[in-house]
């Protein structure tokens, strides 16, 4: 039995996308924080749930705690968590919000331990550090210094601002509406990036990378997948790069830049072009220089237009 409830939940982290503010049922408990300074810092840990950060109000923080097991939720008089310290407190400038299983967590014995997830409405602006080593975690609508990271679920942003470091072991990472510095990894999963503004650096190591709309200073590194979408603008260079996958970019149709593209083939349709073009690599410029743009893969194809 356990064995069969073992793959259900892998098969489930392959396909269910973390949402910004989920139905995860009836809050087993509730916490209400007023707010008096101007960058409040949220520290939220869990060993097996997911966490989730959504902009409501300015004048408080307030804490929703979440026991499920089986897809229910239970509120306070239906469980015992002797098993657990949990921990939801101010401690001066810091929310706290930490669920700890005591006892460890075992994927073969997952069934029969309770998730503890935390939803936290907060103010726009607030520093926070995130932490769960089996859920999802879910940024909504907030700016400020952002460190999240997951040992095996999904990241998902939307309309955000600041600086924000994001790292997952298994799961993918999507980020919608982000103006500012961005760090992204992933081992096992796919990036991808919509309407994503700033100084930013992100990898995968067996995933794809999608980019819509994407300007700035762009660093991207993919071990064994793709990378395809569109560069809107570059502030001082792009580089992206594939050890075993293909490339197929959009540059900016009115800027300058010079370019050096490698694969196994290149082609471009690059207008106002100077430089040389070889079957499997070509390096000049684009109007007259600019921007640097590299592009490259080990074994796949490279398509560039405009």
């Amino acid at each position: 039995m356990k064995i069969v409830a073992i793959i259900a939940l892998i098969l489930s982290t392959l396909t269910v996308k973390a949402e910004s503010q989920p139905d995860l049922g009836t809050p087993y408990r509730v916490e209400k924080f007023n707010v008096t300074e101007k960058s409040p810092k949220i520290e939220v840990t869990t060993s097996g749930g997911h966490i989730y950060v959504v902009k409501e109000s300015n004048d408080f923080i307030r804490v929703e705690m979440f026991v499920r097991k089986n897809g229910k939720s239970y509120v306070e008089k239906e469980v015992n968590l002797d098993d657990y310290s949990i921990v939801i407190q101010k401690m001066g400038n810091t929310i706290m919000a930490i669920a700890k299983n005591n006892k460890g967590f075992s994927m073969l014995d997952w069934d029969e331990n309770y998730s503890i997830h935390f939803i936290v409405y907060t103010p726009r602006t607030i520093n926070a550090e995130l932490k769960t080593s089996g859920g999802h975690i879910g940024l909504m609508g907030v700016e400020g210094q952002i460190k999240a990271k997951t040992s095996g679920g999904h990241i998902n942003g939307e309309d955000m601002e600041g600086m924000l470091t994001l790292k997952t072991s298994g799961g993918h990472i999507e980020l919608n509406q982000f103006e500012g510095q961005l760090e992204a990894s992933t081992s096992g999963g796919h990036i991808t990036l919509n309407q994503v503004f700033g100084d930013l650096t992100f990898s995968t190591s067996g995933g794809h990378l999608r980019l819509n709309s994407v300007s700035g200073t762009i660093n991207g590194k993919t071990s064994g997948g793709n990378i395809s979408g569109e560069i809107k603008s570059i502030t001082s260079s792009c580089a992206l790069k594939t050890s075993g996958g293909n490339i197929s970019i959009k540059l900016p149709s009115k800027e300058g830049y010079t370019i050096s593209a490698r694969g196994s083939l290149v082609r471009s349709s690059l207008s106002n072009f100077s430089g040389s073009t070889e079957r499997d690599e070509i390096t000049g410029s684009v109007r007259n220089g600019g921007s640097s743009v590299t592009l490259k893969t080990s074994g796949g194809v490279v398509t560039i237009s405009e």
